[in-house]
């Protein structure tokens, strides 16, 4: 068991030190270099954005679509068998 815990503390500490060369290297980017990534990384989430946008409009839009139409329907037969002001009964 002690065998397991101190693999997984050792694990821990390499997956930490990993991290850390990982997230210490640097590219050096010319100011062109960080002008197009700027345009990158900023395009890349507007994109993103409006792929989701437009991917839970139209999910929206088939849900509820059958919804509408039926209260419209509703709505439709609940004017037309209204009584009419004035009585309606003239006979």
């Amino acid at each position: 068991m002690s065998s397991l815990l101190s693999f997984l503390s050792s694990l821990q500490s390499r997956h930490s030190a990993f991290v850390k060369r990982v997230h210490s290297f640097r590219v050096p980017l010319p100011p062109w270099g960080v002008a197009i990534m700027k345009v990158v990384y900023f395009s890349s989430m507007m994109g993103v954005g409006y792929y989701c946008y437009d991917m839970s409009s139209s999910n929206a839009a088939k849900k509820w679509e059958g919804k509408i139409r039926e209260i419209e329907d509703a709505r439709r037969r609940a004017v037309g068998s209204a009584p009419r002001p004035g009585g309606g009964d003239d006979g």
